[in-house]
């Protein structure tokens, strides 16, 4: 799971543990307990009371490994490390990242890549042209601006940087897996576009990015609130009998199922 921080890896990760060890209402099932489980219980059980659920502190990874079996292709081992969004901000920030990370992104047979609905957006044309027409000169205050700031960088450059590195260490393989995971999706779904409509309007660079390089990255687009709405919401989404009725999964092409992204990159390895 890779994303930048407050991007929603660890509510993902409660609602799946949900929907595999509790529920067992997707398309993949838990086939024995790990190790891990006492941390996966935790997050659920915030998740389950609509509680923000603690971020993964800098600089640490929860290795997470799950026995699982799939409807469709059999039984498999899935490891998806809970990684802190700090790494992936200070590789933008910093042009590094730890060897312990460096190991994962590489060894890796496919990735959820998060990103919140709700991101700073970039400024568009359509927004600047009013303000500084074509030709226009302009002058430019630089002891008012300051010095650049990598850290007020908008969030799909940080995003392509990212992806960027993570096809520098996939050099041997000809396409990876990618699920692109729109989170938050109730926040923005009210407009009944699709997550690749979505990206297309709001992140074009990310989306461009992403058409570039097919022939790298094998992609699915998909919005998902694992909690079902904002925790300000909380009442209304506790009156759900089950919980796991609250998570919304959207696609072109899948179920409203939050296994379904990790089973689509399964089914993607065994063609």
């Amino acid at each position: 799971m890779l994303g930048l921080p407050n991007t929603g890896k660890t509510t993902f990760l409660a609602a799946f543990w949900e929907a595999v060890e509790g529920s067992h209402s997707g398309q993949l099932t838990l086939t024995e307990l790990p190790p891990e489980a006492g941390y996966l219980n935790e997050i659920r059980a915030a998740w389950q009371r609509c509680e923000e659920i603690r971020r993964t502190a800098a600089g640490q990874i929860n290795r997470i490994t799950l026995r699982l079996q799939s409807q469709t292709d059999g039984r498999f081992d899935l490891a998806m490390p809970d990684l802190s969004g700090e790494y992936f901000r200070e590789a933008w920030e910093n042009r590094v990242w730890p060897r312990e990370l460096d190991e994962l992104v590489s060894g890796a047979d496919g990735y959820l890549f998060f990103i919140h609905s709700q991101v700073a957006l970039s400024v568009s044309f359509d927004e600047v042209e009013p303000i500084a027409p074509a030709g226009a000169s302009i002058d430019v205050d630089h002891a008012r601006v300051g010095v650049w700031d990598p850290a007020k960088t908008s969030t799909q450059v940080k995003a392509v940087d990212v992806l960027q590195m993570v096809l520098s260490r996939r050099q041997e393989v000809d396409r990876v897996p990618l699920v692109m995971v729109i989170s938050a999706w109730d926040l923005v779904e009210k407009g009944g576009r699709m997550p690749s409509q979505w990206l297309s309007k709001e992140l074009p660079l990310l989306d461009q990015f992403l058409r570039a390089n097919s022939d790298r990255f094998e992609t699915q687009l998909v919005g998902v609130s694992a909690q079902g709405g904002d925790l300000s919401q909380a009442a209304g989404l506790m009156q759900l009998t089950k919980p796991v009725d609250r998570i919304r999964v959207v696609s072109e092409d899948g179920p409203n199922d939050i296994t379904a992204p990790v089973q689509w990159i399964g089914s993607r390895l065994l063609k």
